[in-house]
């Protein structure tokens, strides 16, 4: 799935370019073969994200993780797959092609955790299904992990769970160099779903859309949809929509202390938010 905040009108092509074109494909077909991504690494497309675990599955049945706890695997391009198993730091060889994926025996710390109760075996069953990794599957923003028969053995999500959560604008800046502060009577929201949509509230009218997850501290937001009421406080509509712009150019973001930052590609446009109460 990709994202693009600022849609290219779409270009006539003229019909005799299209018969070019086909009558080059009817040409190459007998003879041509073209491997989609061959200039790509193997499993590049698992690299340089954290994937998070939600669920494990054996014999039919899906576990999720433990409340309390949280296991994660970064496949780097050098070949070696690390993260938390939940109590202790891990690190692992891996290889693959484009869908296959083996793991190799991990070393990890050797701490200790009592809480939450079971946490240490589920830290035993997770790094003993890692390595009956065969292949791997990816769907948007979710991982999944299938043994040697194809069978579906580990579920993760590049989507951080801290980020899963309703957020209140503090204040953001315009590529104008405008600050908007919403007023003690407006309330604009923000809130990341685990399926990879958005929702909330832009000060007068509801909206809705996607996000995307590209790296550690990297995303893309679209708007996709928004109802049309018309609100008479002072000023609202225009922070409407200064907000749903700027909300669009983002895209990289931070965590810590129950704040979110996020920021153009450039750094100079950002917006803050704290972490609405349930």
């Amino acid at each position: 799935m990709t994202l693009s905040p600022d849609p290219k009108p779409e270009k006539i092509v003229p019909v005799t370019w299209l018969l070019s074109g086909c009558l080059i494909l009817l040409i190459c077909l007998p003879g041509c073969t073209q491997i989609a991504g061959q200039d790509e690494e193997p499993t590049q497309r698992i690299n340089n994200l954290t994937w998070y675990l939600v669920t494990f599955h054996e014999n039919g049945k899906a576990d999720p993780v433990m409340n309390g706890t949280t296991i994660t695997a970064f496949f780097n391009s050098e070949g070696v797959v690390s993260g938390s198993a939940g109590c202790n730091q891990y690190s692992a060889a891996y290889s693959g092609g484009p869908d296959s994926l083996a793991v190799g025996s991990p070393i990890s710390t050797e701490m200790y955790c009592e809480s939450p109760q079971g946490i240490m075996t589920q830290e035993t069953r997770y790094l003993s299904s890692l390595q009956g990794s065969g292949s791997y599957r990816i769907y948007e923003t979710i991982l999944e992990i299938a043994d040697g028969n194809g069978t579906t053995i580990l579920t993760y999500t590049a989507i951080p769970p801290n980020l899963l959560s309703t957020w209140r604008t503090i204040t953001f800046g315009t590529a104008g160099g405008q600050t908007w502060t919403p007023g003690t009577l407006t309330t604009i929201t923000l809130r990341f779903n685990p399926d990879g949509t958005i929702s909330g509230n832009a000060g007068c009218n509801d909206y809705t859309g996607k996000f995307q997850v590209n790296g550690a501290d990297s995303l893309v937001i679209g708007i996709t949809g928004m109802t049309k009421m018309y609100c008479g406080i002072g000023g609202v509509m225009e922070l409407e929509d200064a907000y749903t712009k700027t909300l669009m150019q983002m895209r990289y973001f931070s965590l810590s202390n129950n704040m979110l930052r996020l920021s153009d590609a450039t750094g100079n446009i950002r917006m803050l938010f704290e972490r609405k109460p349930a």
